[in-house]
C-alpha cells in the first residue's frame, strides 16, 4: 500500500492519496500512518487510521465561500479528493511551496472566476479555492482603489492644466 511505502521511506507521519477501500463497505478513504516506537526509538509498529473522505473534510461546508464559491482538495497524485462545488476545470499541478492565483474563464458561460491554489508544505496536498470574481471582495477592493487612484490623477492633472492655463495668460 502507498501508506506503507509512505511511512517507511522515513519513519514519519504520513498522509496518503485518497483510494478505495478493499473492506466492506467500500468508501473512499486517506490514511494517516504514524510510526510507532519502542523505548529505544527503534520502529515497532505503524499506527494506521483510514477516515472516509467525506468524514474528513466536513468541515469545509460550515466555512462561506459566497454563493458560488467552492474548496477543493487535492492529493499528491493531482487528483481531486474532496470539493465542496463543482469544479470547471480540474487544477493543474502545482510544485510544492509555488502558490498560484489566476483569474479564468468559465467554460460554460462568460463568468470570470478567481481561483487561489497553494500546495500544502510536507504533505503533497494541494488546497484550491474558486469564486466568481464578481463576488471576490479582495477584487473589489482593488476596483476600489483603482477607481481613487484614477480619480485622484485626474484631479491632479485638471489642476495642473488649469495651473499652466493661468500661469501662460499672464
Amino acid at each position: 500500500r502507498e501508506w506503507f511505502q509512505g511511512v517507511s521511506r522515513h519513519w514519519r507521519p504520513y498522509v496518503s492519496s485518497v483510494y478505495t477501500r478493499v473492506a466492506r463497505p467500500r468508501k473512499d478513504v486517506l490514511a494517516v500512518a504514524v510510526p510507532v516506537r519502542d523505548a529505544r526509538q527503534a520502529v515497532a509498529g505503524i499506527l494506521v487510521l483510514q477516515t472516509p473522505v467525506e468524514n474528513l473534510f466536513g468541515w469545509v461546508e460550515t466555512i462561506g465561500f459566497g454563493q458560488d464559491g467552492l474548496i477543493a482538495f487535492i492529493d499528491p497524485q493531482g487528483r481531486t479528493a474532496f470539493h465542496s462545488g463543482p469544479l470547471i476545470q480540474e487544477p493543474a499541478p502545482k510544485q510544492p511551496g509555488n502558490p498560484g492565483v489566476a483569474i479564468v474563464r468559465d467554460p460554460a458561460g462568460e463568468e470570470r472566476l478567481v481561483r487561489a491554489y497553494a500546495t500544502v508544505p510536507g504533505s503533497g496536498w494541494s488546497v484550491l479555492v474558486q469564486q466568481p470574481a464578481s463576488t471576490s471582495s479582495g477584487l473589489a477592493a482593488r476596483d476600489q482603489l483603482l477607481r481613487q487612484l484614477l480619480t485622484s490623477y485626474g484631479l491632479i492633472l485638471l489642476l495642473g492644466t488649469v495651473a499652466v492655463v493661468m500661469v501662460s495668460k499672464l
